[in-house]
């Protein structure tokens, strides 16, 4: 039942003879008893489902789709809300995040260096220290990527679990 405001008399305002309106809804009885109120139990965060880790992507270019394997990825550099992968002498451009499409890749095969570059863990030939606790990080292609100090600790120890 749904409720237009109307011009309606009070009851007790027209049983003492005043003609005054209100735009009250009008009074329903209850005919069911109310709920009762839940008693006071944590509520269970439900886990997100878990997505599977991706193994390739698919690329838009120009005038064609490209479907990249992520094994032949050297390293991934964010820009805004795309991602540039690189590999292979090549470079390919995806709109995603970087934290977005970190979020779905292998921690054991992908690991955040700089806070805008992603680098294939297998891919990594060395690395040399730079100036102020950064790294330079040489792939086996001969690119050179910054480790910056955030990111120092936790890339130093995956590569010792890797060994």
């Amino acid at each position: 039942m749904s409720w237009h405001p109307t011009k309606r008399l009070e009851p007790e305002a027209a049983a003492e003879g005043d003609w005054r309106t209100t735009d009250r809804p009008p009074r329903v009885a209850r005919l069911t008893p109310a709920p009762r109120p839940r008693e006071a139990e944590p509520r269970r965060a439900r886990p997100a489902p878990a997505r599977p880790r991706l193994e390739r992507l698919l690329v838009r270019t120009e005038d064609r789709l490209l479907l990249v394997r992520l094994d032949e990825v050297d390293w991934i550099e964010g820009d805004g809300n795309y991602v540039v992968l690189h590999g292979g002498g090549t470079a390919h451009r995806h709109r995603t995040t970087l934290a977005a499409l970190g979020a779905r890749l292998d921690p054991s095969r992908f690991a955040r260096i700089h806070r805008s570059t992603l680098v294939n863990v297998d891919r990594v030939r060395e690395l040399r220290p730079g100036g102020s606790g950064t790294y330079d990080v040489i792939l086996r292609d001969g690119a050179t990527l910054t480790l910056s100090r955030g990111y120092r600790r936790r890339f130093l120890a995956l590569l010792e679990d890797a060994e």
